[in-house]
């Protein structure tokens, strides 16, 4: 037998010798950890985490989407269960995976030739060693390296099946359990099976075309059915997986599509990560994005500037082209002709949006439902490439005569391994100046996971000092940065920091907690700590200050704050990292509240009412719509909208080129494009999908009136039906704060479109008829204009604001002025004026030391019904700033001048607006530039607008917020033609601080809160016991602080799920039982079930190959 088997036992030991190539990465006590890299530093942990569907990291959060990667991440847990240690547990990690991509190779490679070993180490070498996998190997993408290794075996079932070697029954059951071990994280990792997808794809289209022509039908019904049987059947091995991530994506998919910035932000994600996958790039296999984009790149500049590297490189497209020539016998040139089908296939995926064919790909994500999935092209189509290419070569290799074949085989390889020599260097890990994947983790790291992990009910940790919201990421000075935050590395506790884990309302009051922390407000962190559930905090000082953060990050503000609030107290120290408890325990993991706060705001509000002192220990916003006959409340806090009170700069309006104009043969197929395309049916919708394309007719107007084509009635009159359009939907939008924000967006874009328009007249169009058609289109501007014009004056009056409020009963509130918002006026004792539907007036008269956080206007009796609120201030202050010339990277001497200035001081996370009037007559690529200073003495350029060309004075708002640690930042006109005698005389800039004071109604007449902490046992992540007490009559709040998921629900009562405390869930209970309640999350259900049909379907597959075996 060992005879027999000799030359496959030789083969797979030299695969396996060439697969210790990663014990070459391992540096004394290193390990890899850092950027993507999701490679747990308690193995044990880790794993038994995943084997939930929800887990309690951070608030909690569900992950009914990665349990595919179970399998995986048991994978990696294994070596600790041996006892060994997490380096050395790494190592043999890496070696299977690497092992195990040469084996899938050797596997397709023995059923195409079994006979030849050159053949079969030669692919098994090229899957194994190219730059596509070790792209992935600096982060170990496991998931990618899962579905890598499938795609080989699989291919290998689907030509054994066709050729009869194995029966339909038994490839369909080695399909599913190859796609049930390597799958690639379950529903989840579906994008990284794209390589997958065109292999065995294109494997089904090339057998079937090539047998329908030969007649061969049950060969075409063979293929058809293993297809078939194998999705079903592999699915339902993935059933663990993929019923849950079903049941929860089929409300999360255009969720997940707008997050990524819609379809447009999908093809513009695509088009970056293709765009050096040229042709030429992809056939020397070549073209990853980062190669091209990082200067720091630790091997890219070998193969970029090299002439010998780049000679070596064309050699893999001329032995591809060279099999088709080469290999004569007429099986292997079957077989060849599908790999270079293949190889065709690869390269036009893998090449993603990249011109020739880049519009196909484009019209894929368009149009095709779910191909948006596939947004980084060459990351998840290339290894249909490189197999291909592996396979080719390999036949290349074989192919040579007897006498040489050994010796030139010999020497190619070596060419190969020499060519790809970064795999042995180990530098690739390092992939930002002084940052790694492959890193010396600090004792105490450790230290805090064991620790974490013996403490039972151990509360919430939040981590200190943040990190930088603007990037999301964690720093720490030895040397890790990455999105995964250190301690989920470590434990699946409650341990709370704030990066991308974070939903917005769980984000934004935690930010609200950190600066809470910084000022040392007592009252405000306990209050927030509290409703947060947080029991302990830790101090990190070995976090690193990263370069952009919109709030401080030094780690010594954050210890000062502890220690100032006086609420905390240090229970333990590992080395760096200092851990404080809290000194009066929180209501716990479950509690009742009686008389609960509604709160008439929304969680970015939280600024103004967390701070109450008779805020409850739970608040209910009133957009629950909870009946107060069911639940009674025992304050009530309104936080009136501010109407007037733009944080956004106006839209950019920017007018599309048009090279096919009305009357144009192709015009009536830009117009029936513009018809199919699908349409927003509310009113704010059809609104600005009606302005996008007034953009285009406007465009074609104005090249016709430059042309001096004749307008026709017809061409003017799709116009103004457009802004009927826009009128009528106006008119249509049901809220009087939509109909300001819409009128201020539509009055820019209408505006500009007036002054693209205005130049014609005069010159273009002098007289008659034509003269008469633009004189329409001007009127019908002027006419939507004037609708528009009433919800535009409030906010061009620049010393009131307008906010809003609505009751649903009689109430007295007292009502309250943020003093923080107002400080700057304190300085002349400014008068404040509240008037309230116009009728009842209120004053305040501002003291300089203004000590007391919240200034009373008094009380007042407020009906129910709809409220308009009108703050008077005193006026605004706007300092004006003289233009001079300024140095900019945009300035050319001759070519392009600057003029511009430097403001400050500014204050961190102020709102300043820059006004500047300006008339431009003499250029049409007069550019406004801002650039921020960094605290590091750099400048980061923030925004770039375009301003209009005409013979008219314009205006100009920019609003600015500040930055972390900026103090300044400097304004810079850029135009060809702009002299110092136009900067003084047409340009007028000024800047003032634009003041949002925070507004409060709360009740007069309030119930003292009753929260009461609830007797639980904890069973799983997913399900708890919980007992409310005996003799509880009343109706109640039940809560429970994680993250509010539609998925929990209560067994045992009839009760409402809500969410509370803006992130958390709450039940509102009408008979309240002293029996036992069940809390449960429902994809414990989904998860369950998916096991069942797991375990039925391996066992189906069991016995089919155990029946087919003794058949």
């Amino acid at each position: 037998m060992f005879k027999k088997y000799k030359d496959i036992i030789r083969d797979i030991v030299i695969i396996f010798f060439l697969s210790l190539t990663p014990l070459l990465w391992f540096r004394s006590d290193m390990v890899m950890a850092g950027h993507d890299l999701v490679a747990p530093l308690d193995p044990k942990v880790f794993f038994t985490g995943r084997l939930s569907p929800w887990i309690d990291q951070f608030y909690g959060q569900s992950q009914v989407l990665i349990l595919g990667t179970i399998p995986i991440h048991f994978i990696d847990a294994i070596p600790s269960y041996l006892g060994l240690s997490l380096q050395a547990g790494q190592k043999l990690v890496y070696i299977f995976w690497f092992f195990l991509i040469g084996l899938s190779a050797y596997t397709l490679a023995h059923v195409l030739n079994s006979k030849s070993s050159i053949f079969k180490i030669t692919a098994s070498l090229l899957y194994q060693f190219n730059f596509f996998i070790l792209q992935g190997w600096w982060i170990a993408e496991k998931s990618k390296f899962s579905a890598y290794i499938a795609a080989p075996l699989v291919l290998s079932v689907f030509l054994l099946v066709e050729k009869g070697n194995v029966s339909l029954l038994s490839g369909v059951v080695l399909n599913s359990f190859v796609l049930f071990l390597f799958n690639a994280g379950g529903l989840f990792g579906l994008p990284l099976y794209g390589g997958f997808f065109v292999i065995i794809g294109s494997f089904i289209l090339f057998s079937v075309t090539e047998n329908l022509f030969k007649k061969n039908f049950t060969a075409v019904k063979k293929i058809l059915w293993l297809t078939a049987l194998t999705i079903v059947l592999g699915g339902m091995m993935n059933a663990y997986a993929f019923l849950p991530a079903m049941m929860q994506l089929r409300s999360q998919v255009g969720q997940g599509i707008a997050a990524i910035g819609g379809v447009s932000g999908i093809i513009s994600w695509a088009g970056e990560i293709s765009a050096n996958a040229s042709l030429l790039n992809l056939m020397r296999l070549e073209g990853i994005a980062e190669w091209y984009d990082n200067p720091e790149h630790p091997y890219a500049k070998f193969f970029l500037s090299n002439p010998i590297l780049i000679a070596v490189s064309f050699l893999w497209a001329i032995l591809s082209f060279a099999s088709l020539y080469f290999v004569r016998e007429k099986e292997a040139k079957r077989k060849i002709l599908y790999f270079f089908f293949l190889y065709l296939i690869g390269i036009f995926f893998a090449a993603g949006t990249h011109p020739p064919l880049g519009f196909l790909y484009q019209m894929l994500v368009e149009k095709v439902p779910g191909f948006f999935i596939f947004r980084s092209p060459y990351f998840k189509f290339a290894s249909g490439l490189f197999l291909a290419n592996a396979i080719l070569l390999a036949y290349v290799m074989d192919a040579l005569p007897k006498r040489i074949r050994l010796g030139l085989t010999s020497v190619f390889l070596a060419i190969v391994l020499l060519y790809h020599f970064p795999f042995f260097m180990g530098n690739f890990f390092e992939w930002r100046k002084g940052f790694s994947t492959r890193l010396a983790v600090p004792p105490y790291v450790f230290e805090f996971g064991a620790w974490l992990n013996g403490k039972k009910d151990i509360g919430r940790i939040l981590m200190l000092p943040p990190d930088s919201p603007d990037l999301q990421y964690s720093l720490y000075t030895w040397g890790y940065l990455s999105f995964q935050a250190l301690p989920t590395l470590l434990s699946n506790a409650s341990v709370v920091i704030d990066n991308d884990k974070l939903n917005s309302p769980e984000r934004i009051l935690t930010l609200e907690l950190y600066n809470a922390i910084l000022e040392g407000n007592s009252q405000k962190v306990a209050q927030l700590t509290s409703l947060l559930g947080i029991t302990h905090v830790v101090i990190q000082n070995d976090t690193a200050i990263p370069d952009i953060s919109s709030i401080p990050t030094e780690i010594k503000l954050y210890s000062q704050g502890i220690i100032k609030t006086g609420l905390f107290e240090e229970e333990k120290i590992f080395d760096q990292w200092e851990v404080f408890r809290r000194k009066k325990e929180g209501p716990g993991n479950f509690y009742t509240v009686g008389y609960p706060s509604l709160v008439d705001g929304s969680v970015e509000d939280n600024g103004a009412y967390v701070n109450q002192p008779d805020l409850a220990d739970a608040f209910i916003f009133k957009s629950e719509n909870v009946n107060t006959n069911v639940l009674a409340f025992g304050q009530t806090i309104i936080v009136p909208q501010c109407l007037t009170c733009p944080r956004k700069n106006k839209p950019e309006v920017v007018f599309p080129e048009r090279n096919i104009l009305p009357g144009d043969p192709l015009y009536a197929v830009i117009l029936l494009s513009e018809q199919l395309r699908a349409r927003p049916t509310d009113p704010r919708g059809i609104i600005y999908n009606t302005l996008g394309i007034s953009l285009k007719r406007v465009s074609e107007i104005n090249q016709m009136m430059f042309e001096k084509r004749p307008l026709t009635k017809v061409i003017t009159d799709r116009y103004i039906s457009l802004l009927q359009t826009i009128k009528t939907n106006f008119e249509n939008l049901p809220t009087f704060e939509e109909k300001i924000t819409v009128a201020r967006d539509t009055q820019q874009y209408l505006r500009a479109e007036r002054n693209f328009l205005r130049p014609n007249l005069g010159s273009s169009v002098t007289a008659g008829s034509q003269t008469v058609l633009a004189g329409s289109i001007f009127s019908a501007l002027s006419e939507v204009e004037a609708i528009l014009d009433p919800y535009i004056a409030p906010l061009e009056d620049q010393n009131s604001r307008l906010y809003q409020f609505n009751l649903s009963d009689d109430n007295t509130f007292g009502v309250y002025l943020r003093s923080a918002d107002i400080k700057e006026y304190a300085r002349n004792k400014s008068t404040f004026l509240l008037t309230i539907d116009n009728s009842v007036v209120r004053e305040v008269n501002l003291d300089t030391a203004m000590q007391e956080e919240w200034l009373p206007f008094g009380t007042v009796r407020v009906g129910k019904g709809f409220h308009t609120v009108k703050l008077s201030l005193p006026p605004t202050v706007e300092m004006a700033y003289p233009l001079t010339p300024i140095e900019t990277e945009f300035s050319s001497k001759g070519e392009n001048s600057c003029f511009g200035t430097t403001v400050s001081p500014l204050v961190h996370d102020k709102l300043y607006r820059m006004w500047l009037r300006y008339l431009n007559d003499f250029s049409d690529n007069l550019i406004l530039f801002a650039w921020e200073h960094q605290p590091d003495g750099t400048q980061r350029l923030i925004s770039a607008v375009k301003l209009l060309e005409g013979p008219f004075e314009e205006k100009q708002e920019q609003i600015v917020e500040v930055s972390s640690g900026v103090t300044q930042i400097t304004l810079a006109l850029c135009a060809p033609n702009l002299t110092i005698e136009r900067a003084e005389k047409q340009f007028n800039l000024s800047i003032s601080e634009i003041i949002y004071p925070a507004i409060i109604f709360t009740s007069t007449t309030n119930k003292p809160s009753a929260t009461e902490s609830v007797g639980y046992t904890r069973y799983s992540p997913t399900r708890y016991e919980v007992t409310l007490g005996q003799n509880v009559s009343y109706p109640m709040l039940l809560v429970f602080p994680q993250r509010f998921d539609p998925w929990w629900q209560i067994k045992g009562v009839d009760a409402r799920h809500i969410t509370v405390n803006g992130y958390a869930n709450g039940w509102i209970i009408e008979r309240p039982t002293s029996s036992p309640l069940i809390v449960e999350y429902k994809g414990r259900e989904y998860f369950r079930l998916g096991l069942i049909i797991t375990a039925i379907s391996i066992l189906l597959g069991l016995v089919i190959v155990r029946k087919r075996k003794g058949k």
